[in-house]
């Protein structure tokens, strides 16, 4: 007999017999098995780069989010907890120490095997699966993001050139204003303007729309610490501040414009 008396999934809301539907299972499923996965390549992005030329401060010349999802530490307190909770739940052995002489990624790895195996049980009848599923969320995209996997950045902003029309037999100048798709952004690089033909550094571009876009343009912590000229320590510190807004781990460059 289902424990769900509501009828539909914790986690979704769709409908459901059980605590969590089998949609959202799979994504669990998914998730459990991408965080190993993700320390491993967080650790091979381990490898000083060129950091920011604002301020007086001088990087580490490391990716922090790459650092942190390399050691692993914030996801197996969490997941721990679960599989602590789980083992009491369904009178399991008590959960003991595991980690001696594994690795990380090997910690890791058996604590994400040993969530599922025990997810569809718990996907059954777990009262706090929603609770689980959204801890388990944050920490994959913090791996994620520690990993270099976040989707790429896109934008769409109007061309902002000048041309010369004919409106009612005289001729004007205004806005092209024809739409150019940036993706996942090269300073440096050039884009063109399908219809006026004229071309424009991806970071001038990137500025004119900061400057209009109310709604902001959020990019992920390296291409924001390089479009400002900062190092991504600096960033935080502004998030924590209120001087920039963040958001799943990507920054505003629109604040700063």
């Amino acid at each position: 007999m289902s424990l769900n008396l509501l009828g539909k999934c914790l986690i979704c809301s769709h409908q459901s017999d059980y605590m969590a539907c089998d949609r959202c299972q799979v994504n669990m499923r998914h998730q459990l098995a991408d965080i190993p996965r993700f320390s491993v390549m967080a650790s091979d992005r381990l490898e000083p780069r060129q950091g920011g030329s604002r301020g007086t401060e001088r990087g580490f010349g490391l990716s922090m989010a790459a650092l942190e999802a390399s050691c692993g530490y914030d996801a197996i307190a969490v997941l721990e907890c679960w599989v602590r909770d789980w083992r009491e739940t369904y009178g399991l052995v008590q959960y003991g120490v595991v980690s001696e002489g594994l690795s990380i990624t090997g910690l890791l790895t058996e604590i994400c095997t040993f969530l599922t195996n025990w997810l569809p049980k718990s996907c059954e009848e777990h009262l706090a699966i929603d609770l689980f599923a959204a801890e388990l969320r944050q920490q994959w995209a913090s791996m994620r993001e520690g990993a270099g996997e976040t989707p790429a950045n896109s934008w769409v902003i109007p061309c902002p050139a000048d041309i010369e029309r004919m409106v009612e037999d005289e001729m004007t100048i205004a806005l092209c204003g024809t739409p150019i798709k940036i993706a996942d952004p090269d300073f440096d690089a050039e884009v063109n303007c399908r219809s006026c033909k004229t071309h424009w550094k991806v970071s001038r571009l990137l500025y004119v729309g900061a400057s209009a876009n109310a709604g902001g343009i959020f990019v992920d912590p390296e291409a924001a610490a390089a479009y400002l000229g900062v190092s991504e320590r600096t960033l935080r510190q502004w998030a924590t501040k209120g001087k920039i807004k963040r958001e799943r781990g990507r920054y505003d460059i629109t604040a700063l414009a």
